[in-house]
C-alpha cells in the first residue's frame, strides 16, 4: 500500500524508501488510472508548483526530474476513494471502494477506524493479554481443547465452519478426512448455541479482524436453519465494518436469494461447466443456474476451482474452455487451486522442492502453471504471495496454499478455534495421509 499525500504520490520517495519505481509495481493500476483521466503525472518546478510533465517543457520553468509525482485529477478527486483503493492492499481496497467517493467522507471514515483501533489497544494494554491454548467441559459435559488464537494477531479473515450432511458428494471434500469432532452437525444450532462463538467473536475484536467467511467442513453454509439470525449478530457484534462474505456450492443460492444478497461478497466452488466433469467432481447432477445467479446477485461473486485429472483438460489443459466461458458469463475473479496432499506438501517443502500441493491421481507433479493457457502469459500482480493473471478484464489467481501469505482464525462446528490457515492443521486426534480440498 502506498499513500496519498495532498493528492498524490511522490515517486522519488518511494523509489528512494523502496528502490523501485511506482510504474513497476502499479503498472496495470496506473495506466487504468492515466487513461481514464483519473491521474496525471506532474512534475515538481523549482518554486514548488507541480507542472504536468506533458506541458513542462514549454512551461518555462526549471522542473526537477527527480520530484515527479502521480497527482489527481480533477476528475479523479471526484471518484477520490476509488482511486486511492487502486493503490491498496487487496483488504483495505475492497473497503475503500464500497465507499461514497469524496475525500470527507474517506476521512470520516479513517479517523473513525483509527479510533476504534486506539480503543481496542487501550483496551489490551488494559488486561487483554495473550490467550493460550486451554480445556473445559462444554454443554454436554465432555472434555474439549480449545485452541485459542492469539488476540494480538493481525488476520485477513475469520471462518465460521459448519458441519453436518451435505447436498453435495464431492470426493476430495476436507470433510472426509477430519476428525469427527470437527465436521459434527451444527446446522440446526441457533447463534446463542452455537460452540464457541461468543470467545471467536471475543477473539476477532480483539484483533481487529472484521471479515467473517460463511463455509463448512462436511456442509455447504446455506444448510445452516439460522443463516439470517447469525448474519444479524455478527454485523451486531462487530460493528458497521463487518464484512460477510459466503463460500458456498450455490445451489442453495436462488432459493437463498434475499439472505444470499445480504452478505458483502460470495465465493462459489464450481469445478467445471460441463455436466458429466461436474457430476464426477461435485458427486451429484445438479448443477447451480450461474448464469442467473449472476444477473440477480447484488453483491460480487468469485468463482472458485478444484483442478484435478477429472477438470484439467477444461480449465486448463488444450481445451482451456472454462477461463474464457466464466468471462463471458460476467465473472471478474477466479481462483484456481489443486486438491492439496498435506503429507505430499510437507515432503516437498521439506526437500526444498517448490512447495505447490500435488496429486496423485493422474497428475503427477504437474503443476497448474504448468497448463497450455498459461502459456506466454505473466502475471499482473501478486496476492497474498499468489500469481494473479488476466484473462480479458477477469483476474485469475493460482492459488498455493504452503506458500499463501494469508492468516485466519477458525471456528470449527464443535467449538475449537484454530489460528491454522489450513484446516487440516487444527487440532485432531490424527492427522490422516489423505488428499484434501482446502475449503
Amino acid at each position: 500500500s502506498v499513500s496519498f499525500y495532498f493528492g498524490g504520490i511522490d515517486d522519488g520517495y518511494f523509489r528512494a524508501a523502496f528502490g523501485v519505481g511506482l510504474e513497476e509495481v502499479f503498472e496495470p493500476e496506473i495506466d487504468f488510472a492515466l487513461d481514464a483521466g483519473l491521474m496525471q503525472w506532474e512534475v515538481e518546478a523549482d518554486d514548488g508548483s507541480l507542472v504536468p510533465e506533458s506541458l513542462a517543457a514549454s512551461s518555462g520553468k526549471a522542473v526537477r526530474a527527480d520530484r515527479r509525482r502521480l497527482q489527481l485529477t480533477k476528475e479523479g478527486k471526484r471518484h477520490f476513494a476509488g482511486v486511492i483503493s487502486l493503490f491498496y492492499s487487496p483488504g483495505v481496497q475492497a473497503h475503500v471502494a464500497q465507499l461514497p467517493g469524496g475525500e470527507p467522507d474517506v476521512a470520516d471514515a479513517a479517523r473513525e477506524a483509527l479510533e476504534r483501533r486506539q480503543a481496542r489497544k487501550q483496551a489490551e494494554v488494559g488486561g487483554v493479554g495473550r490467550s493460550t491454548a486451554k480445556a473445559g467441559n462444554d454443554a454436554s459435559g465432555q472434555r474439549q481443547e480449545e485452541t485459542s488464537a492469539d488476540s494480538t494477531d493481525d488476520f485477513d479473515f475469520g471462518n465460521i465452519l459448519f458441519g453436518g450432511p451435505c447436498n453435495q458428494k464431492c470426493p476430495f471434500c476436507i470433510g472426509l478426512h477430519l476428525a469427527p469432532s470437527l465436521t459434527s452437525t451444527s446446522l440446526r444450532t441457533p447463534p446463542s448455541e452455537l460452540k464457541g462463538l461468543p470467545e471467536f467473536i471475543k477473539q476477532m475484536q480483539a484483533s481487529g479482524t472484521t471479515k467473517v467467511i460463511f463455509t463448512g467442513t462436511s456442509t455447504d453454509p446455506q444448510l445452516y436453519k439460522y443463516e439470517a439470525d447469525l448474519q444479524a449478530v455478527l454485523r451486531e457484534e462487530l460493528g458497521k465494518d463487518c464484512h460477510l462474505s459466503l463460500h458456498t456450492n450455490g445451489l442453495l443460492a436462488m432459493k437463498k436469494l434475499k439472505i444470499f444478497n445480504q452478505y458483502d461478497s460470495c465465493t462459489l466452488s464450481l469445478n467445471s461447466l460441463q455436466p458429466d466433469i461436474f457430476r464426477r467432481m461435485h458427486g451429484v447432477r445438479t448443477m447451480p443456474d450461474l448464469a442467473t445467479l449472476l444477473s440477480v446477485s447484488e453483491i460480487p461473486v468469485k468463482l472458485s476451482c478444484v483442478v484435478n485429472k477429472e477438470n484439467w483438460e477444461e480449465v486448463v489443459g488444450a481445451d482451456g474452455s472454462f477461463l474464457p466461458r466464466c468471462r463471458d458469463l460476467g465473472l471478474r475473479r477466479v481462483a484456481l487451486r489443486m486438491v492439496h496432499t498435506p503429507m505430499t506438501a510437507r515432503q516437498v517443502t521439506a526437500a526444498g522442492g517448490d512447495g505447490q500441493p500435488h496429486e496423485e491421481d493422474g497428475l503427477g507433479r504437474r503443476r497448474l502453471l504448468e497448463g497450455k493457457v498459461f502459456e506466454g502469459m505473466s502475471p499482473v500482480r501478486f496476492f497474498r504471495g499468489n500469481p494473479v493473471f488476466d484473462f480479458g478484464g477477469m483476474e485469475c489467481t493460482v492459488w498455493d496454499f504452503d506458500h499463501t501469505e494469508s492468516r485466519s482464525i477458525n471456528l470449527f462446528p464443535d467449538g475449537t478455534i484454530s489460528d491454522k490457515y489450513l484446516l487440516g492443521a487444527a487440532p485432531q486426534p490424527q492427522s490422516p495421509n489423505h488428499h484434501i480440498a482446502q475449503k
